[in-house]
């Protein structure tokens, strides 16, 4: 995903929210930040450039985070965003090794899915994906499927937005206290 389109599906997710701007800015930054900080993009080896931010990299912190208790904080919602980014990127297939995306490809890719999901966000055509079971074990078989099922940028739009928002909806009936979250579709 390209950075705006981070920004973009954080703008969406919190703006129906009863929070502070302070609190969906920080959400907003915390979506877009991991595409400015360079070193987040390493892997366990020096050699797994642009793995950093892949599923097999950042599953456990993003299932750890949303196992927590929610923070009334800023902290909190930089903290939300971070682990947005990296779920939206394990469903690209330039973040998964498995697909041996070079540096250009990468870019390439992201070019063309960035033109695919601004037409996403506008039209809404797939709904959210429902967690069922624990968090942790639905995003599990949520990349096992997206790993076995994509064949291209239509599929990688398909799994991100739909898990994103699934996600979302998740963090907002689950984390969230009643008196921040609003339905997001």
């Amino acid at each position: 995903m390209r950075t705006i389109d981070h920004w973009n599906y954080a703008k969406r997710m919190v703006r129906p929210l009863h929070i502070s701007k302070t609190e969906k800015l920080a959400f907003c930054i915390g979506c877009v930040m991991p595409d400015y900080n360079k070193f987040s993009y390493m892997g366990h080896h020096i050699n797994d450039w642009s793995y950093g931010h892949s599923y097999a990299v950042r599953r456990k912190e993003i299932v750890s985070f949303f196992g927590k208790a929610y923070r009334d904080s800023w902290l909190w919602w930089y903290t939300a965003g971070l682990r947005f980014h990296y779920l939206g990127d394990s469903f690209s297939r330039p973040h998964n090794p498995a697909f041996h995306y070079g540096s250009k490809d990468h870019v390439k890719y992201e070019w063309r899915l960035h033109h695919l999901t601004e037409k996403i966000l506008r039209t809404r055509p797939f709904g959210p994906a429902a967690v069922t079971g624990s968090f942790g074990q639905w995003l599990s078989m949520r990349h096992q499927a997206y790993m076995r099922n994509s064949k291209g940028i239509t599929d990688d739009a398909y799994y991100i937005d739909s898990t994103l928002m699934g996600a979302w909806n998740w963090v907002r009936e689950n984390v969230l206290p009643a008196s921040a979250a609003v339905v997001c579709s």
